[in-house]
């Protein structure tokens, strides 16, 4: 008796350790897929920032002109 559920639940691990291995690549990806956008909007908010405050442009007429158009609450881009 005991070696027929011995055979049973390592049949039954093997079953489950082939689906796990599919389950874990697709929760990987959605993972990196969540990554990958989270890490493409900080760089778009860096860029912007640092062109902003980059080169010769005049920030205090642009952050004025900025605030007066921001609809926003909490404007990140200004």
């Amino acid at each position: 008796m005991n070696e027929v559920f011995k055979k049973r639940r390592e049949r039954f691990y093997s079953q489950n350790l082939k689906y796990l291995r599919y389950v874990f690549n697709d929760h990987f990806t959605l993972f990196l897929l969540i990554l990958l956008g989270a890490l493409a909007v900080q760089y778009a908010q860096f860029l912007q920032n640092h062109t902003l405050t980059s080169g010769e442009k005049n920030r205090s007429g642009y952050i004025a002109q900025c605030l007066g158009s921001c609809t926003w609450p909490v404007c990140y881009f200004c």
